[in-house]
């Protein structure tokens, strides 16, 4: 990882576009011109932007996360029940999905809040697929936390008593003599969950969370969450290409049941946004090869 550009302000940019000009400049030049590197000639391509949310409709101009038209895959229209943006679980009459053509001819008018995008300037990027979906902000900082926050504090029909909890947390923190040092935070209690970092809510889902909650949730509760896990698990693998169809219809069947778990009123953005997340396996591989965890890790440097 190298930085490219910082910005510093009070407040960001007013426009994306203005924001991005030069990057967008360089990108352009390269591409055409390539670089050469110890007498070798490159040509330079966008691979995958990896953001989160907000910055994605940012660079955009598009809804934000809590929009009716938000999805930056699809045209699925959210609906407004118990005071938020909800995402209902449909199986019939998928929704169509949203093309680089159609972001350009701004065929769908609800999605878009300002000017097009510099981005479709750039040769061969594709404004809607090279937008990866970033799981650490969409899976591990948005549904594995919603999950746990709701077995916490949560409505009375879904959260848990405050000793069930606890015996999570202390099966969590037994464990962190076992925790092997390639995973470089150990387990915490539930009771700091405000502090913990993506990794830590990583480590729980993939690692962590089905056997420390297996005896203590319901038998709903929990397959639901191993359903999640067990997605995740495949959509991180390099060798489990062959089971793609297998995690979107794990992940298709986690909504489904969320839904009836936790209330529709629940289906949030990032809920939603497993039905697109099995694509970019697709198309980038793992993934770890379009998130934005290396990129976050990189930040303590400037500090």
């Amino acid at each position: 990882v190298f930085p490219i550009g910082i910005y510093c302000g009070n407040r960001k940019p007013y426009d994306s576009n203005a924001f991005l000009k030069y990057f967008v400049d360089d990108i352009n030049e390269l591409h055409n011109n390539g670089i050469k590197i110890n007498g070798k000639q490159f040509k330079v391509m966008i691979d995958v932007l990896c953001c989160d949310a907000p910055a994605k409709s940012f660079i955009l101009q598009t809804k934000g996360h809590v929009g009716f038209s938000s999805c930056s895959r699809c045209e699925h229209e959210g609906k407004y029940l118990l005071n938020r943006i909800t995402f209902p679980y449909t199986s019939d009459n998928q929704p169509s999905k949203r093309t680089h053509q159609n972001y350009i001819s701004r065929s769908d008018e609800e999605y878009h809040i300002g000017n097009t995008s510099i981005l479709v300037t750039v040769p061969y990027f594709d404004v809607v697929a090279d937008f990866s979906m970033d799981y650490q902000h969409l899976v591990c900082l948005g549904v594995v936390r919603k999950i746990i926050y709701l077995w916490i504090k949560g409505p009375v029909t879904v959260r848990y008593p405050s000793w069930k909890i606890e015996e999570i947390s202390k099966t969590l923190v037994g464990l962190r003599k076992n925790i092997p040092c390639e995973m470089n935070r150990k387990p915490r209690s539930l009771a700091l969950l405000k502090n913990w970092k993506a990794t830590e809510f990583r480590t729980f889902l993939l690692y962590l969370g089905s056997s420390a909650t297996k005896s203590v949730i319901s038998k709903e509760h929990w397959k639901n969450f191993f359903d999640l896990s067990l997605g995740m698990i495949i959509l991180l693998s390099p060798d489990y290409g062959h089971y793609i169809n297998i995690a979107r219809k794990i992940l298709d069947n986690f909504i489904k049941q969320f839904e009836i778990l936790y209330g529709r009123h629940l289906i949030s953005h990032n809920v939603h946004g497993l039905n697109h997340i099995c694509d970019d396996y697709i198309k980038f591989g793992p993934l770890d090869n379009c998130s934005t965890f290396p990129f976050e890790n990189y930040m303590s440097t400037f500090t």
